[in-house]
């Protein structure tokens, strides 16, 4: 069927993606480009195009007879043409990534290590959309490694695991929780989850989403090197024999 030549035609759609890929000169899809050239071959002929926005599920009647034909594309029906039936590579690459993180969230549910971690970030999706910093103290609560004396006892890097307020061994549950060491500085931690009418201490996985700024102030207020350190000296302390008090 020919073209008519010249004219004006408005285009109103609901969809601001479309709109902004059409103008994105970076954004090459199949479907975007076969739009661009519509326009431009209706353009040679002395058509003018006008694309428009128009807010959805408002009412507009001819807006909501597309939602209704394209609801009824996807479902199948067998009496609507389908003019365009090639999958957009973003949505093949989105599905690979989508099954991908399903499987990798199945292996990280029946790991069986990194149980400490896995308390912390128990979901990959929302890990991945996380902006944390990172640190080595942030690290060493995070995975249970590295710094607390429950970890260096297993490579004989420390005499024992108990944590220095002689309380108990220390592990990062000990130091995040009640470590009377850390007393000062989790009282605002503490505070700031109580305020939001939580009781403490909250699941691990929310210090790090729901107060995750309260809980890396506390992290970044523990200096293990330090702690470490006074435990070395107490440890030699211990070991200087006493004077005599008697003659012999």
């Amino acid at each position: 069927m020919e073209t008519p030549t010249g004219g004006r035609a408005a285009i109103y759609t609901d969809s601001k993606v479309t709109i902004d890929s059409l103008k994105n000169h970076a954004i090459h899809d199949f479907l975007i480009e076969k739009i661009r050239y519509i326009i431009r071959h209706l353009a040679t002929l002395s058509w003018t195009i006008h694309l428009k926005w128009v807010k959805a599920h408002i009412g507009i009647e001819g807006n909501e007879t597309a939602d209704k034909l394209a609801k009824e594309a996807a479902q199948g029906n067998e009496n609507i043409i389908i003019a365009f039936d090639r999958i957009p590579i973003t949505s093949v690459a989105s599905e690979i990534n989508r099954k991908g993180l399903e499987q990798l969230q199945l292996q990280w549910n029946n790991a069986g290590a990194g149980a400490v971690c896995r308390s912390f970030f128990p979901y990959l999706v929302q890990r991945l959309k996380m902006n944390i910093p990172i640190t080595p103290e942030f690290t060493a609560l995070g995975t249970g490694h590295g710094k607390p004396r429950s970890y260096l006892h297993r490579f004989k890097l420390a005499d024992d695991t108990m944590c220095l307020c002689n309380e108990r061994q220390q592990t990062s549950d000990h130091i995040i929780s009640d470590c009377n060491l850390f007393e000062a500085q989790r009282g605002p931690m503490i505070n700031k989850i109580e305020d939001s009418e939580e009781s403490w201490p909250p699941a691990k996985h929310e210090l790090t989403t729901k107060y995750l700024h309260a809980f890396s102030i506390f992290v970044k207020s523990i200096d293990f090197q330090k702690l470490n350190r006074l435990v070395k000296y107490l440890e030699l302390w211990c070991q200087v024999p006493t004077k005599r008090t008697s003659s012999e």
